[in-house]
């Protein structure tokens, strides 16, 4: 059994992609759709990943394996801060395949470090799905994660923007536990991934700060609303906006921008008078 980046264009072997133990917003842009150009290559793809992601992956891998990383585990970037290389061996080892391929940083965050061959030969598809018979015509994504909790903006005024919409729109959340539960919406929190893409692939608009489902939502080609510091603009607009989904973006460097801009663009978005 071997660990390669260059890949083995043998047609006999099995592959083995993962588990991928990092952000799952790096997931999204950095890292399926990776294993995705590759799979072809190989007559068997497995791949492994948290529990429900296997909906990133049903177009192309034979088996998707469960793997979810220990519980305090601080998710980082490319990697899980505490597992190192010997324990991804270890997770794998009664797995059966030829070729290995770890979780490991195929796009860069800052502007000076160029993208590589493997981000740049990534296929992405749009991510559809039927499987909720429900449509709203906002989706907020109300972080409150531990995890750079300086990203989460302050509940009570997702509680006021949402009583500044709600009498005009059908208003929706989802995320899981790490976001807040809100009056006045259908909370739609802790759902399957193939039910997060039904909803986002039927709403008018998602508004959220830059996180996960920011990510997902540009491979699901939704129109939304997003923010966050200046020097995060290059990717979420470009090179982590594959599909060239319409994104309208606030900066806040502090990811606190003011609640009447952002209504306001709400408000402008969904009339058809804002320009991207």
């Amino acid at each position: 059994m071997s660990t390669v980046y260059n890949i083995d264009l043998n047609k006999t072997k099995t592959l083995l992609a993962g588990p991928w133990v990092g952000e799952f917003g790096w997931e999204i842009i950095c890292w399926q759709g990776y294993i995705r150009s590759i799979a072809s290559k190989y007559k068997k793809v497995i791949v492994m990943s948290r529990t429900g992601n296997n909906f990133l992956y049903q177009d192309f891998a034979d088996e998707f394996i469960e793997y979810n990383p220990p519980e305090g585990t601080i998710s980082i970037r490319e990697h899980c801060e505490g597992i190192t290389h010997d324990d991804l061996k270890n997770i794998i080892k009664n797995i059966s395949y030829d070729v290995w391929i770890p979780p490991h940083n195929i796009g860069f965050f800052g502007s000076s470090r160029p993208f590589g061959d493997e981000f740049k030969s990534q296929q992405f598809i749009t991510f559809k799905s039927d499987s909720l018979n429900e449509k709203y015509d906002i989706i907020i994504h109300p972080r409150k994660r531990k995890f750079d909790a300086y990203r989460n903006w302050d509940g009570e005024k997702w509680q006021n923007l949402v009583n500044m919409l709600y009498e005009k729109y059908s208003i929706a959340v989802i995320g899981n536990d790490e976001s807040y539960a809100l009056n006045n919406v259908k909370d739609c929190r802790n759902l399957p991934l193939s039910d997060v893409v039904s909803l986002l692939n039927r709403c008018k608009l998602l508004v959220n700060p830059i996180s996960g489902p920011a990510h997902l939502a540009t491979l699901c080609s939704t129109t939304q609303l997003a923010w966050a510091a200046n020097a995060e603009k290059f990717r979420c607009m470009g090179s982590w906006n594959p599909l060239q989904a319409p994104i309208y973006y606030i900066v806040s460097d502090n990811y606190d921008p003011d609640i009447n801009i952002i209504y306001n663009e709400i408000i402008k978005i969904l009339n058809g008078n804002n320009k991207i």
